[in-house]
C-alpha cells in the first residue's frame, strides 16, 4: 500500500513535460484504482471482514430459526429473516475466500505497451522526402516495477540512423549471439541505457532508403522474462 502511494507521488512530481502529461496521468489513475482495489481486498482479509461480519450474520440467522420454532404466529417473518441473513453471511465469507485466493495466486509482474509518442499508436507514417525524429514510448502498465530492464530495438533492412541516438548504443551481440543473427532480416540493433522501471522514451532519427512498410521489433528483457512487441513504420 505504501509503495502504491509512493508511486502516485513520484509520478505527480514528474508531470513537467507536456508530452508526457497524458501518459503519466493515465498511470496515476491506474495506481489509484489499484490502491482502492487493494484496500477493499484488505477489508475482507481483516478480522473484521473475515470473522466478525460472517459470524454476526450467521448468529442472527440461528437466532431467527430458534425464535421461528418457538413463535408459531411470526414463523414466516422469522424464516424469511433467517434466509436473508444466512445468505448475507455466506456472501461475506465468499468475499473473504475470493480475496484470499487472489492474494495467494496473483503474481505481480511487469507488462508493457509500446507506441509512438506523437500518435499514441503502434503505426507511424511519413513521406520519404521528410526525415522526422521519432519517439518511442515504453510504458509499464503491469503490477510490478521492472528491475534493470534491457530494451532492444531491431530495425529492418532499409532503415538507418542519421546520427547516434542520444541515450542509445548500437550493439553487436545480443544474448550471446551476433545481433544481426538474433532476428533474421534485422540489420541495425540498438539498446537503451537509461531506463525507468515504469516509463521510458527512446528518441532517434531514422532514414528510410526506400518506400514501403517496415516492422520494427522491440524486445524487453526483465526479471520476468522476455517481452516482444512490434511497431510499424510506413514510408510513402
Amino acid at each position: 500500500m505504501a509503495e502504491l502511494k509512493e508511486n502516485v507521488s513520484s509520478l505527480s512530481a514528474r508531470m513537467k513535460n507536456e508530452e508526457e502529461i497524458d501518459i503519466i496521468q493515465r498511470e496515476i489513475a491506474f495506481y489509484k484504482r489499484e490502491q482502492k482495489d487493494l484496500e477493499r481486498s484488505l477489508l475482507w482479509l481483516s478480522v473484521k471482514g473475515a470473522v466478525y461480519a460472517p459470524t454476526a450474520f450467521f448468529s442472527v440467522s440461528l437466532l431467527a430459526c430458534a425464535f421461528g420454532i418457538l413463535e408459531v404466529l411470526n414463523q414466516e417473518i422469522l424464516l424469511a429473516s433467517s434466509v436473508v441473513t444466512i445468505v448475507i453471511g455466506a456472501l461475506c465469507l465468499g468475499k473473504t475466500l475470493k480475496s484470499t485466493e487472489k492474494a495467494a495466486t496473483a503474481i505481480p509482474r511487469p507488462k508493457y505497451e509500446v507506441f509512438f509518442s506523437s500518435t499514441r499508436l503502434r503505426t507511424k507514417q511519413y513521406k520519404a522526402n521528410k526525415r522526422p525524429t521519432l519517439n518511442l514510448v515504453f510504458h509499464n502498465i503491469g503490477d510490478e516495477r521492472s528491475e534493470k530492464p534491457l530494451m532492444v530495438i531491431c530495425f529492418p533492412e532499409g532503415i538507418e540512423t542519421r546520427r547516434k541516438p542520444k541515450g542509445w548504443n548500437k550493439i553487436t551481440t545480443l544474448y550471446g549471439v551476433p545481433a544481426g543473427e538474433f532476428e533474421y532480416g534485422y540489420s541495425l540493433v540498438v539498446d537503451v541505457i537509461n531506463v525507468d522501471g515504469y516509463f521510458s522514451t527512446g528518441r532517434f532519427d531514422l532514414v528510410a532508403k526506400r518506400t514501403g512498410a517496415y516492422k520494427i521489433l522491440i524486445t524487453i528483457k526483465d526479471q520476468s522474462g522476455r517481452h516482444t512487441h512490434e511497431v510499424s513504420l510506413n514510408v510513402v
